[in-house]
């Protein structure tokens, strides 16, 4: 058992069928919820994997929204992380954990305030807000 943050986190592993089975189970003050995979990415935060999909967990142990992407980036660019939903790209923002939609055909990280997306065929810039301004 760790303690995380303001959570604690237990990784538990063991064998069935000659498989190793592992999930890890995060106690909020008595509220437990367990996930399949749990990845660190910074500052405390994690991208946690339940029912196939994935969702960000802040250091106080407590999902942003709910867990609904099919994808989560590494790292956090300018407080700024890439989301992945029916092949389309968003970002969720560290300091507010405000997401910005996943309508973009690709995106990159953030650099100076703005990132380089692609959006209906074209490539475009966008600020932390998800507004073009280019």
């Amino acid at each position: 058992m760790t303690k995380n943050n303001n959570y604690e986190l237990t990784q538990i592993r063991y064998k069935r069928d000659g498989k190793i089975i592992e999930y890890f189970r995060v106690d909020v003050n008595g509220k437990v919820t367990y996930y399949t995979k749990y990845v660190e990415i910074g500052d405390g935060f994690a991208k946690v994997l339940k029912n196939g999909k994935w969702g960000i967990l802040n250091p106080y142990g407590n999902i942003w929204g709910r867990t609904e992407f099919s994808g989560i980036g590494d790292k956090f660019s300018e407080d700024m992380i890439r989301v992945y939903q029916k092949r389309k790209v968003g970002y969720a923002d560290r300091e507010t954990g405000r997401f910005i939609g996943c309508t973009f055909d690709s995106g990159e990280d953030f650099k100076n305030g703005v990132a380089k997306v692609r959006y209906k065929g074209k490539e475009r810039i966008i600020n932390t807000v998800g507004k073009f301004v280019d």
